[in-house]
């Protein structure tokens, strides 16, 4: 990428990228983006196919959008496939808004579980055959923010027991992917007959305890517990989601962790130019994130994509095919 950008140098998934500077290699930036849409398209049909989704959406600033002011801010969404597909496939997608109806347009006619977090915009896919799916991170997170500052309140902190309760599940998942308490191997890992057996058997009965727990108690209104408890009361039937498929996790880890980079890299680059240089931004992010997800060199990868114009795509290694 080194040919056609120029500017301040930063790091985003092993790969050297630069904030554009000059309007010419901006314009260059935009058309190599837009030359590699079909393989971006591809991925998008690849995603499409699959069973689980996972989803999330941050905020990127555009200069200069139609009838938009400056500061004004945008969204850069993220879709990534789940830890039982196939191989990584993260997309990334430019839009105005925040706007539930563009992650609709995204998903167009897809049939399948969308693992996200608690914004009400993911409703408008109710009428799309997508059956969303809730986050125990973002429940115990809540909690999390609602623990007291003494040490010596938490034993008896209601947000401590809140918090306790979603270690319950993930340790659970934890044994079910065969690892001890530490993350460390003990051996192999449920196969999705027997995860779903020993979510049904073991998790189910952790959910109904936690939501009995949470109408036991009436926590001071407007305080962070109030919040978490009215959080986890509000996702109730998307949080149960999970136990419906082995397929589906407990949390939207997997969003999370692939928008993290892009989330980290806008404090260097700051903003996008245009709308166009915004659309070929989520297209380079999208082969950069897949493409280190499968553990391929990211700058190999995409120096054979532009210059030998490859539609390879970013979790075929070229010395395999």
């Amino acid at each position: 990428m080194n040919r056609y950008v120029k500017g301040t140098h930063v790091k985003f998934h092993g790969l050297s990228c630069y904030r554009i500077q000059r309007p010419a290699k901006r314009h260059r930036g935009t058309r190599c983006g837009d030359t590699r849409k079909p393989v971006y398209e591809a991925m998008q049909a690849e995603l499409l196919s699959g069973q689980v989704i996972h989803a999330d959406e941050t905020v990127v600033q555009v200069l200069h959008e139609k009838n938009r002011k400056a500061k004004t801010q945008s969204r850069m969404w993220v879709y990534a496939a789940p830890k039982s597909a196939e191989h990584a496939n993260v997309l990334f997608a430019y839009t105005k808004t925040r706007n539930g109806d563009n992650a609709v347009r995204f998903l167009g006619d897809y049939k399948g579980y969308l693992v996200c977090d608690g914004y009400d915009g993911y409703n408008k896919l109710s009428s799309n055959s997508v059956t969303r799916c809730g986050c125990w991170a973002h429940v115990r997170r809540k909690f999390v923010d609602a623990l007291p500052r003494e040490e010596a309140q938490l034993s008896t902190s209601k947000a401590a027991e809140g918090v306790e309760w979603c270690n319950k599940i993930f340790m659970l998942e934890r044994e079910y992917d065969g690892l001890d308490k530490k993350g460390e191997r003990i051996r192999r890992p449920l196969n999705p007959e027997e995860r779903h057996k020993q979510r049904q058997e073991r998790t189910k009965p952790v959910l109904n305890a936690f939501f009995a727990w949470l109408d036991s108690f009436v926590p001071a209104g407007g305080t962070g517990l109030a919040k978490a408890c009215q959080y986890a009361r509000n996702e109730k039937k998307y949080l149960y989601r999970f136990l419906d498929d082995p397929a589906i996790a407990p949390d939207n880890n997997r969003a999370e962790n692939a928008i993290r980079p892009f989330v980290v890299g806008r404090k260097n680059w700051l903003f996008s130019d245009s709308e166009k240089g915004a659309e070929a931004s989520a297209i380079l992010y999208s082969l950069a994130a897949t493409a280190t997800a499968n553990r391929l060199n990211v700058e190999t990868y995409l120096a054979e994509l532009f210059t030998a114009q490859d539609s390879r795509m970013p979790w075929v290694d070229a010395d395999v095919e």
